[in-house]
């Protein structure tokens, strides 16, 4: 079976294509720098909790901060993956009916 594709779905599939994969790195770019964010805030305020208790052990700080840069970035993945991929199937999906409600148009006109 051969699967002849016309060049504006050539060009559709590398366009869908690129925007899921660069729409996954730029989000996930963002979501990683808020996740960094907020770990630098919980380390700086863990130190200074231990500094109050003259506590010199800071790598329970260490650990609070990678433990608050997992849970902020972990339930991100599905966001991440819903914005990459949902518009470019959305984007499919009108194309296919607009593509069918063309046909549907022309056999229409001609009979």
């Amino acid at each position: 079976m051969s699967l002849k594709l016309k060049l504006w779905q050539k060009i559709a599939i590398i366009f869908s294509f690129a925007w899921a994969l660069g729409m996954s790195v730029y989000l996930y770019s963002g979501f990683n720098s808020v996740a960094t964010e907020a770990g630098k805030l919980t380390y700086q305020d863990c130190i200074v909790e231990q500094q109050k208790l003259n506590n010199q052990n800071l790598s329970i700080c260490s650990t609070e901060q990678s433990d608050t840069r997992q849970m902020v970035l972990a339930p991100q993945w599905k966001n991440i993956a819903v914005l990459s991929i949902f518009p470019a199937i959305l984007f499919w999906g009108f194309a296919y009916a607009f593509m069918r409600m063309v046909s549907m148009i022309r056999k229409s006109k001609s009979i």
